[in-house]
């Protein structure tokens, strides 16, 4: 086979009951194989050196040879120049516990793996980086260099592992090159590219990959090179501005050296037995371990960070990439800060110097600690959290600091956005919030007013007296068909009156004399129980809670009423998201705000809602510290809108940004971010002690002194009207008699005799 020697190396294990044994292991070899190692007819440590010729019957007469050879050795080696005859050796009967070993001017393999043992090796070491940087997807390259069995296994263990891979084999080709490491993926998420190529072709793809700005801190290489090819390639300093680790064995070139070792571990373990003859590769790997070199930041050699072996696998109790981020070395950090209660807040000390505090600084106190690194904090450009420009190439308020490099960190609730991701970086998120609504509180003064029949609804209340009048008349009906009943229990307005004392526990202490009344009054009092308990527990919570209601409850109420015009603070997250709205419901709130007043604060915004015009719209938890703190006339809308992240933001490419978003992840499980949480946002103060009674004010009963101030005007009207009518009747029955008798007295004169009648001159 052209530029492929094949060598066929087979242990032979003769089990033997009788026999003298000379040497220990036997070593037959084509004496046309110009191998030094092999060369060698004199005996030492118990191995012989025997060559052979080749005739056209090669197979079987090396089965021969190694069937005599076996009556003076324990093991027997047989090297081949030929992959035919290796093919029918393999499958003869000529060992107990045959070994093979194939050999090529590239790989080695073992008969106990399909795979070249220098592909084994690699592919474990990987495998365990791997599994201990936790990766779930990796991009390899590869060429015909590595055998396609090879990559296959690797690609199985892999996936056996739940880690997705990309397989993309590489050519020569610069072009081809470049189009190929265009797929790499280049996301929020770290990727992993591995590089199993020739020398020659790793170089080349490394030069691309350098044109192509690939080597940054969100990809990691590693790259399967002896690290001496790279301390003379072009822009070496780039691999140590990025991750990079190398792999190396030292294996190919060296098989000879391979097979001495296996000679002479077998010579020294067997003991006139065969139980050992059998090689492994476990036993031969100890002598050649996979070595891990890293790219470093400070200097321009690679470092040797691990081993791989067989029997200790990954060999390393430090980080494998040694220029990964460790602190900042007591360096002073300049951070950008806008006051936002309780996240940020801005104080004064006794000799005039401003600082921050709150919640982010609570967070940034413990980062402090963690990466050794003291802090300036300055405020934010224009008091503006801040957006990119439409070109992107620059950005408003403390984003556009953080960009142009004026600050390290922007300390402050900054949302999580595509915009703004596209010229800074976010730490992992410390906080999910929504968007709230806050209005001031409307107080219905009408419903105060009447608080006194709150605890039962109006239809209660009506179904009360409906109940009164049927059970009035029930019991009136049932008097008259009663034989038993007395004159007064037949009058309508007596049953009336007794059913409507009952209620109020102001019965004339009458009762029903007949067997059926009894039983009506006996059930209605017992209903009377019942809802006189009902309104007289709900009476004691109606007159102590808050009437207050929201104007509105979600963003789509905001939209539809007129009242309220909606306020956003410039340059935030929210005013993008409003305006950038072309239809549906952020439209029409976008919309509303045509004609609203600019403001740059929080504070600002409060200021406004104060005047009961103006409902802003801003972070729900920042809403939530300003309700539980002051107990004043603001209210927040039942329904937050628009799910967010909240996070500290820092420059594109950070070198620390791993480590923060490690350490935040580390803060969340431990329970500190819970801990400052509970730090600033306690409970409210608004809320009243139970263990003290308060008095009740005029205004919660004034409702009862209107209804019996409404009675007394209703019963003096009815006075009147009363009065009105009996003088009326009065009248008219005065009038009736005045008349009656009128019309009597004439009656009574011209019944007189005219003889009785008066006469002036009699």
């Amino acid at each position: 086979m052209e530029n492929f020697v094949l060598i066929f190396i087979s242990f032979v294990v003769i089990h033997r009951s009788v026999g003298i044994v000379t040497h220990k292991i036997g070593v037959l070899y084509d004496s046309k194989i110009a191998w030094t190692d092999l060369n060698n007819t004199e005996t030492e440590k118990g191995i012989v050196y025997i060559p052979y010729g080749m005739g056209e019957n090669e197979p079987f007469a090396l089965i021969e040879k190694i069937k005599n050879l076996t009556e003076e050795c324990l093991c027997v080696i047989v090297v081949i120049n030929s992959g035919e005859t290796a093919w029918v050796l393999q499958r003869q009967d000529v060992s107990s516990q045959p070994l093979i070993l194939l050999a090529n001017q590239r790989d080695i393999f073992f008969s106990s793996s399909s795979l070249p043992f220098d592909c084994w090796l690699r592919n474990q070491g990987f495998v365990s980086i791997v599994t201990r940087e936790n990766w779930s997807h990796i991009n390899l390259f590869y060429d015909d260099y590595y055998d396609s069995t090879c990559i296959q296994d690797l690609v199985h263990r892999l996936s056996a592992m739940g880690v997705a891979t990309s397989s993309i084999l590489m050519t020569t080709e610069g072009n081809t090159i470049k189009g190929t490491l265009s797929m790499i993926r280049r996301d929020d998420h770290y990727e992993n590219v591995y590089l199993a190529l020739e020398p020659h072709l790793m170089l080349n793809t490394i030069k691309n990959a350098i044109s192509l700005d690939l080597f940054e801190r969100k990809l990691h290489w590693v790259m399967n090179i002896d690290p001496k090819y790279l301390q003379n390639a072009d822009h070496y300093g780039s691999l140590h501005r990025s991750f990079v680790l190398t792999l190396s064995t030292g294996l190919r070139g060296n098989y000879s050296d391979i097979i001495k070792t296996i000679l002479h571990q077998r010579a020294s373990g067997i003991e006139n037995t065969t139980e050992n003859c059998h090689t492994n590769w476990t036993s031969v790997q100890q002598h050649y371990p996979l070595k891990i070199h890293s790219s470093c930041k400070e200097t321009s050699d690679f470092e040797e960070v691990a081993l791989f072996t067989n029997q200790e696998g990954l060999n390393s109790h430090e980080e494998l990439f040694k220029n990964k981020f460790r602190d900042f070395g007591n360096r002073v950090l300049k951070v950008a800060s806008v006051p936002n209660a309780p996240y940020v807040m801005k104080g004064t000390k006794e000799n005039g110097e401003t600082y921050y505090y709150g919640f982010c600084y609570d967070i940034l106190e413990d980062y402090a600690k963690a990466f050794n690194f003291r802090y300036e904090s300055v405020d934010g450009d224009g008091g503006l959290f801040g957006n990119p420009t439409e070109d992107g190439l620059n950005a408003s308020g403390m984003v556009g600091m953080v960009m142009r490099g004026e600050v390290d960190i922007g300390v402050a609730p900054f949302a999580v956005t595509a915009t703004r991701e596209q010229v800074i970086d976010y730490v992992l998120p410390y906080q999910e919030d929504g968007v709230g609504i806050l209005m001031k509180r409307v107080e219905n003064k009408v419903q105060k007013f009447f608080r006194i029949f709150l605890p039962l609804h109006y239809t209660t209340w009506w179904a009360v007296v409906v109940a009164t009048v049927v059970a009035a008349y029930v019991l009136y009906f049932a008097a008259k068909l009663s034989p038993e009943s007395k004159e007064r229990e037949l009058q309508l307005g007596h049953n009336i009156w007794l059913i409507v004392g009952t209620v109020y526990g102001q019965d004339d202490g009458q009762r029903p004399s007949f067997g059926a009344g009894r039983i009506i009054l006996g059930f209605w009092w017992v209903f009377t129980i019942l809802i006189t308990a009902s309104y007289t527990a709900n009476l004691a919570a109606f007159l102590t809670i808050s009437l207050a209601k929201p104007p509105v409850k979600n963003l789509e109420e905001l939209a539809s009423q007129t009242i309220y015009k909606p306020l956003i603070v410039q340059e935030t997250n929210h005013h993008a998201m409003f305006k950038g709205a072309t239809t549906g419901l952020y439209k029409r709130i976008w919309d509303l705000m045509s004609d609203i007043p600019k403001i740059k604060t929080v504070e600002e915004g409060y200021q406004l809602v104060e005047t009961g015009q103006f409902a802003l719209l801003w972070d729900y938890s920042q809403f939530e510290y300003l309700i539980n703190n002051d107990c004043g006339s603001l209210e927040i809308a039942q329904e937050s809108f628009h799910k967010i992240s909240l996070s500290f933001i820092i420059p594109e490419k950070a070198p620390f940004k791993r480590a923060f978003d490690n350490h935040m992840l580390k803060m969340i499980e431990a329970g500190i971010i819970a801990k400052f949480k509970a730090k600033w946002w306690r409970k409210s103060k608004c809320v009243s002690s139970p263990k003290t009674a308060t008095a009740l004010e005029t205004e919660s009963l004034s409702g009862i002194f209107a209804l019996y101030g409404g009675i007394l005007a209703i019963v003096l009207v009815t006075f009147i009207l009363e009065v009105i009518i009996v003088y009326r009747k009065w009248r008219r029955v005065s009038k009736i008699r005045q008349e009656t008798e009128l019309d009597n007295r004439t009656k009574f004169m011209e019944n007189v005799p005219s003889s009785f009648k008066y006469s002036p001159n009699t």
